[in-house]
Order: structure tokens, then sequence, then C-alpha cells
């Protein structure tokens, strides 16, 4: 096997360790409509709207309940926290 099968700068790599960085997210938060996330953990148990460009599963929420320490990975946009806090890591 050659060492270089896995590169560290290879775009799902860095999507995976967070190397695109990531924002917290309250109700309070303003964010950027072009900011799309690859990955949503719960500090608290959070509420949230989202729309996921994903094609399959849950594409889109009004009111969507994720109890602390608990992660969702999809392909996220336009995220309105009701209540809680989420850590939302970017997908560039």
């Amino acid at each position: 096997m050659g060492k270089n099968l896995i590169q560290h700068d290879a775009a799902a790599n860095r999507q995976a360790f967070g190397a695109n960085g990531f924002d917290d997210l309250t109700a309070q938060s303003t964010l950027n409509t072009d900011n799309r996330y690859i990955s949503l953990i719960a500090e608290g148990d959070t509420v949230f709207a989202f729309e996921n460009d994903c094609p399959k599963g849950i594409q889109n929420s009004a009111s969507y309940p994720l109890p602390d320490g608990r992660e969702r990975h999809g392909y996220f946009k336009n995220i309105n926290v009701e209540s809680g806090k989420l850590t939302a890591y970017h997908a560039e």
C-alpha cells in the first residue's frame, strides 16, 4: 500500500476534523445565509429550525429537538436556534 492513501488536505478529511472552522449558535446568533454546515452538536437540550440539502431523510424542520451532546450530520443551512446552543462545523 502506498503511504499517501489519505491526504491531510483532502476535503473530506478537513471536514471530518473540523479544519474549516465552527460557529457557536444561539437564539441571538445572526447567520450568513451562504453558510453551510456538515455537523451540528447540541450543548444543552436545543431546539432549532433548519434546511438540509441532503437527498434523503429530514430535509426541513421548523422545530427540531436535539438532546444535550447529540450530533447530526448533513448539509445544513438557514439554521435558527430557538433555545439552547449548537456547535456547527462549516462544510467549506
